[in-house]
């Protein structure tokens, strides 16, 4: 659809990346023992669509790279040959990518589900190979034994964010729903609209179309397509479709103004929005 031309942006290409080892399971697992070190191991398909994306962009990432390469012993597994079946089985894996984490001793440590960008990545590393330097954990920490004021909620959503925790748009709608305001030239206040905002008409949302200006292309190009797509999908499920023509006519002005390549008319947009929920209903 016309409408994917949208999710243009990608992660920046470094010149490290991350060396993956031609080596069983089983030779990592003694060479970890051999050399104290933990296990990264990629489970993929070559088939798979999330693993072609992660190979050419995170796995690419310089500073992943350098720290994975450094940190740990990298793998790659096809699930579907030689010993691949038997770790599929052996770890439950039912989907590609898998991203396995495993200690010296052999003992899974952590696993992940799908493509992984950079900053959930390099998070589950030092989770992995530096337990107590994770930021996450010691940001959790530190929040909940606060008195959790807003700017201690600030501050937990800010490292939240930075290391690429899901959890960044849980915490920063509980912010939403207790301030009347944001300033959008506090970094913080434009993490917790692009994550936490639900609704493309409230005033945060007009707030942030008259500051677009103070975020950066990629981020109020997310912020206009997830509200986008988040409505589309509430009106998939309601079956009514007359909000996200309102929304797309809201912000396409907005989105226009960033130049995307291969962008469709405003017109086009909504219509290639309209087919897709006709189809579904049988329209």
């Amino acid at each position: 659809m016309k409408f994917l031309a949208l999710l243009l942006f990608l992660p920046v290409i470094g010149f490290s990346q991350i060396q993956f080892k031609h080596i069983s399971l089983k030779e990592a697992k003694a060479l970890a023992k051999e050399q104290n070190k933990p296990i990264f191991v990629d489970v993929f398909a070559t088939w798979c669509g999330p693993c072609k994306y992660m190979a050419n962009t995170t796995f690419q990432d310089s500073l992943i790279g350098n720290y994975f390469n450094r940190e740990f012993i990298n793998v790659k597994i096809d699930g579907e040959k030689a010993d691949g079946p038997s770790i599929m089985s052996e770890y439950g894996i039912t989907a590609y990518p898998t991203l396995l984490f495993i200690s010296p001793k052999g003992e899974l440590i952590e696993r992940f589900v799908g493509a992984a960008e950079t900053k959930t990545l390099r998070r589950l590393g030092i989770k992995t190979a530096h337990p107590d330097q994770d930021p996450v954990n010691n940001a959790s920490k530190k929040y909940f034994a606060s008195k959790k004021k807003e700017t201690d909620l600030r501050d937990y959503i800010l490292v939240l964010n930075e290391n690429g925790e899901d959890s960044t748009a849980f915490y920063a709608e509980q912010y939403l729903k207790n301030v009347k305001s944001l300033d959008f030239s506090n970094e913080a206040d434009r993490i917790v609209f692009a994550k936490g905002e639900k609704n493309p008409f409230s005033s945060f949302s007009d707030q942030f179309l008259a500051s677009i200006a103070l975020f950066t292309p990629k981020d109020a190009h997310d912020a206009m397509v997830r509200l986008i797509l988040e409505t589309f999908d509430a009106e998939m499920n309601s079956g009514s479709f007359g909000k996200t023509e309102l929304v797309i006519r809201k912000f396409y002005p907005h989105l226009k103004q960033l130049n995307l390549v291969g962008l469709p008319t405003e017109d086009e947009l909504v219509n290639e929005f309209k087919m897709q929920f006709d189809a579904e209903h049988g329209n």
